[in-house]
């Protein structure tokens, strides 16, 4: 097989953070001060001190990455994408006079197409939006690794929007204390596993280079069949794409998010004063029909934020031709848990009135925040 120029990372020989390398110079290190010990009085002691003074210089990589761990435990949340994701980074690529932002992740390539908002636009699972994705997921002629769709949705009243705002006021008005949606935005993402990217950038200039490119002409087939389906959208380029990204997980103002602080805990992770929780849909999904009562249904939610992320991967059962798909369904709620801490049973509820069955991503909030975002990641732990 051609060479494409992507590197191949292996594990490194040794123990855990150490290398083999540094174990044998720890072993002579401690050889060195056994053999000053045997040295006459006081000359042995005191070279078996200095001598041993080397070792934690030797091991000191052992406790390097614990520091590192604990560090990324709490930061700020300028880097909140970094923390979910510390090999990100976003590359501006441009094909045929289009922009696209493409975002390297350490486990794939993506790009991100925004869905143009209105009150007669198709949502995230119309019948045109999804015959769009099907095709190009299905198209034998397309190698892709993943198709998602993101949708975030703001309830009204919501922390994210100014409480005197116009369109809150009117809502009031009409509803009371009622939740609906007052803003949705709709992202879709298309995705190049690392595996499947080195099977294909080789056919376009090879290495990194290859692998964008690779990518930006799976976006330009999915921007080509919704075009034809009649679905109004745009390309997000570099900044775009990484402003989607921030708002997805953060849900607030970029100014307002810039100030705040991101942690996980065991249940939850938490930008600031909104605390996230991701869940994800279990077993089967008998028709489109109980996903899209389910969508609309997270609009209803009492949250500052929801957000529903659809994840479809093509299918190949062995030698058959027929093609078909994985769906993996994520769903996300940010809220003041202080206010209201019931948010995620809500949630639960909603989704047993759909049909439907969700497992929380306990102890892998973080993980499941990202790969909810628009970055094509699907299910997190895969």
């Amino acid at each position: 097989m051609a060479t494409t120029g992507l590197t191949a990372h292996r594990a490194q020989p040794g123990f855990g953070p150490v290398s083999t390398a540094r174990v044998m110079a720890a072993q002579l290190v401690l050889a060195a001060a056994m053999l000053g010990l045997r040295l006459p009085a006081p000359t042995g002691y005191l070279t078996a001190v200095a001598v041993g003074c080397l070792l934690p210089v030797v091991l000191w990589p052992v406790s390097l990455p614990r520091r590192r761990t604990r560090a990324a435990d709490t930061t700020d949340a300028t880097d909140a994408l970094a923390a979910l994701a510390p090999r990100l980074h976003i590359a501006a690529v441009t094909e045929r006079d289009t922009e696209y932002g493409v975002g390297f992740d350490g486990r794939g390539w993506f790009a991100g197409i925004a869905l143009e908002s209105g009150p007669d636009a198709p949502g995230g699972l119309s019948s045109a939006t999804l015959g769009a994705v099907g095709a190009v997921l299905l198209d034998p002629h397309i190698t892709v690794s993943a198709v998602q769709i993101v949708e975030h949705l703001v309830p009204s009243p919501s922390a994210e929007l100014e409480p005197d705002a116009a369109c809150i006021e009117s809502y009031r008005e009409l509803l009371g204390d009622d939740s609906v949606v007052s803003h949705r935005t709709t992202w879709l993402a298309v995705r190049l596993d690392v595996d499947t990217a080195v099977t294909v950038a080789g056919e376009r200039g090879g290495g990194v280079p290859g692998a964008r490119r690779a990518v930006t002409a799976v976006a330009g087939r999915l921007r080509k069949r919704l075009t034809d389906a009649g679905v109004s959208h745009r390309v997000l380029g570099a900044d775009s794409l990484r402003v989607a990204l921030t708002h997805s997980v953060s849900g607030e103002t970029i100014s307002a998010a810039l100030a705040q602080r991101a942690e996980e805990h065991p249940h939850l992770w938490r930008l600031g004063a909104l605390a996230q929780v991701s869940f994800g849909v279990t077993g089967r999904i008998r028709d489109v029909e109980s996903l899209r009562r389910l969508w609309s249904a997270m609009g209803m939610v009492s949250a500052s934020f929801s957000t529903v992320s659809v994840t479809l991967r093509p299918l190949r059962r062995g030698d058959t031709t027929e093609p078909g798909a994985v769906l993996h369904t994520m769903l996300r709620v940010a809220f003041d848990d202080e206010v209201d801490d019931g948010i995620p049973d809500e949630v639960t509820q909603l989704a047993t009135a759909c049909g439907i069955r969700l497992r929380r991503f306990d102890r892998r909030q973080a993980a499941a925040t990202y790969a909810s975002a628009p970055t094509g990641g699907g299910y997190p732990g895969r």
